[in-house]
C-alpha cells in the first residue's frame, strides 16, 4: 500500500512535501481530517494549525495563514500566503496569536 503524498506551497517555495499517513486541517467550516482514499475535494482553509502525520509516525505541525486544499488520488496539495513548522502546540498558538495582533500604530512625526 502506498501512502498519501502532502504538498505545503507558499508564494515563497515548499514549506512541506513528503508522505504522510494523514493531515487534519482548519477548514473554514470547521477542521477535518484527510486519510489515504480520500474522495476528490477542494476545500477552503483559514488561518490556523495544519497537522501531519508522516508516513513513519511522526507528526509536524504547520501554522498556515489559511488558503485552499486539494485532495486528487491520494495526493494532498495545499497552497498557503504563509507557512511555518512549529515545535509544539504552544509554540504553534504563540505564531497564531503574533500573526493575530494588530500592528502597532505608527508614531506621530513632529517637524
Amino acid at each position: 500500500m502506498s501512502d498519501m503524498q502532502l504538498l505545503i506551497v507558499t508564494p515563497q517555495g515548499k514549506a512541506y512535501s513528503g508522505a504522510i499517513k494523514q493531515v487534519v486541517v482548519p477548514g473554514e467550516l470547521g477542521g477535518f481530517s484527510v486519510l489515504r482514499g480520500h474522495a476528490p475535494l477542494i476545500a477552503a482553509l483559514e488561518a490556523g494549525v495544519v497537522r501531519v502525520q508522516g508516513a513513519d509516525d511522526s507528526s509536524q505541525l504547520m501554522v498556515i495563514d489559511g488558503g485552499f486544499l486539494e485532495v486528487r488520488a491520494n495526493n494532498v496539495v495545499i497552497l498557503a500566503n504563509r507557512a511555518e513548522a512549529a515545535t509544539d502546540a504552544q509554540q504553534a498558538a504563540e505564531i497564531l496569536k503574533a500573526r493575530r495582533a494588530p500592528a502597532a500604530p505608527a508614531k506621530p512625526q513632529i517637524s
